[in-house]
């Protein structure tokens, strides 16, 4: 059933989002649909002023999930699902990466680190 409602979701964001000219926007909808079906929740919060995205599944003590640094949150969906039963399991997307803020600020690990341990 749920399998069926992506689909169904895929086919309409095609239809109607004019897929030939935003491709990847179509591509985006449908792996956010089938993230919904799962029960995945998708937040945004404001850390240090800038944005950061996450996705969240399950309830009890968070376990914080870091992508790879060519990851995203929507990468580590497994994870969200595996831990899930057990846990409040949060897949972060780091600053530059998906929806998260992308400020003209240099990158390092430990400015990731600290805006991971803000949130």
């Amino acid at each position: 059933m749920k399998r069926w409602f992506a689909v169904a979701a895929l086919l309409l964001v095609l239809l109607g989002s004019g897929f030939w000219l935003r491709p990847l926007g179509a591509i985006f909808l449908y792996r956010d649909a089938v993230l919904w079906s799962r029960g995945v929740e998708s937040r945004t919060a404001e850390v240090n002023g800038q944005r950061l995205h996450y996705l969240s599944q399950g309830s009890g003590r968070p376990l914080v999930i870091l992508p790879g640094l060519l990851a995203n949150a929507a990468d580590a969906s497994p994870l969200l699902k595996a831990f899930a039963p057990r846990r409040r399991a949060v897949a972060l997307d780091l600053l530059g990466q998906c929806e998260s803020s992308r400020p003209a600020i240099p990158y390092s690990v430990s400015g990731q680190r600290s805006s991971a341990n803000a949130l």
